[in-house]
């Protein structure tokens, strides 16, 4: 097993200093509880990508 937290801040380091990198949210949380929260806040996206918990699966 990877350790997300720390790629996400490796990530966040970089988007940092890209030219939109300001325009970039990383959300670490279970993928239904972001969803609902961004459509709480009736907020709008681009694209998202969402890496699926596996091990819930099986």
């Amino acid at each position: 097993m990877f350790d997300v937290l720390r790629y996400a801040l490796v990530a966040s380091a970089l988007w940092a200093i890209a030219p939109h990198g300001g325009k970039i949210h990383v959300e670490l949380r279970p993928a239904l509880e972001t969803l609902q929260k961004l459509a709480a806040a009736q907020e709008s996206f681009d694209l998202v990508f969402i890496d699926s918990n596996k091990t819930e699966y099986v």
